[in-house]
């Protein structure tokens, strides 16, 4: 009976321990992650967006959130695109 009552406690304290490393984990990553306006981000794949033509879908939030925008590939005319950016502590 007092080998079971040690094996839950163990378990217990281990979930708590990958839960906190994992909240660790997290925390740093968005400390040392580089935020950058999303047509600077769209740049890096060609994509150059249309002044002023970003509309973002979702509020304004820490976390995943949707752009409606216009963006072309060198010479192409614009297309429509819908983008999913993480925002930053700036918002967008």
């Amino acid at each position: 009976m007092n080998q079971l009552f040690r094996s839950n406690v163990s378990y217990g304290f281990a979930a708590r321990a990958v839960v906190a490393c994992g909240l660790i984990g997290t925390c740093a990553a968005a400390a040392r992650a580089e935020w950058r306006p999303l047509p600077d981000a769209l740049r890096a794949r060609q994509l150059v967006v249309e002044p002023g033509s970003v509309h973002w879908l979702d509020p304004q939030g820490l976390g995943a959130r949707r752009a409606l925008l216009l963006a072309r590939r060198g010479r192409e005319p614009a297309d429509v695109y819908v983008a999913t950016a993480r925002t930053g502590p700036m918002g967008g």
